[in-house]
């Protein structure tokens, strides 16, 4: 096998993405709003750096995919999981939320609790973030709960320059008004 000590299911539920998603949103922190047009042009070039070096592999526990991640939460498994991934040499992580599974439009206490873990966990192993929202959601005209839902979602991530870029949907239809 070439994937020696690493368990067959963690090789398939780990899939590298080849290229960047075109539907991203970088969370500055409240320094980087500076106006200065110089500050602006540092912070893109260090980002588009960082997102042109990214190593991301989407994310899902084997036993635990899409949703079931958060309804039936492994710590050490997701744990074992991110050190598996720096050990690939991999530096970025995508992490899928549901808005099914964490509860629309507020979130639930646990869910939220849930992915600050999650997050610690890859930040503990080098690994910035991508942040995949709306998964499995079909609520759109909902646009004040779907608002509220993200502010609740992103706003203890905010300034966070281990979150790499947050997608908002995955797959996005564009012929779907």
């Amino acid at each position: 096998s070439r994937f020696r000590g690493y368990p067959w299911y963690l090789a398939v539920g780990m899939v590298l993405i080849l290229g960047l998603t075109m539907h991203f949103v970088v969370l500055p922190s409240t320094s980087d709003r500076n106006p200065d047009p110089g500050n602006a042009s540092r912070l893109y070039a260090s980002e588009m750096h960082a997102l042109q070096t990214l190593r991301l592999l989407n994310y899902f526990p084997a036993r635990a995919s899409w949703q079931y991640m958060w309804e039936d939460f492994q710590a050490r498994t997701i744990d074992r999981d991110m050190a598996r991934m720096a050990e690939l040499h991999a530096n970025g992580v995508r992490i899928i939320i549901s808005a099914v599974a964490f509860g629309f439009p507020r979130p639930h206490h646990w869910a939220l609790s849930d992915l600050h873990r999650v997050i610690e966990m890859a930040q503990d192993h080098g690994l910035r973030v991508q942040l995949t929202l709306f998964d499995y959601f079909s609520s759109w005209s909902d646009i004040q709960g779907s608002r509220e839902w993200a502010r609740a979602v992103l706003a203890p991530y905010e300034g966070d320059r281990e979150i790499a870029f947050i997608e908002l949907h995955n797959e996005i239809d564009p012929t779907n008004s």
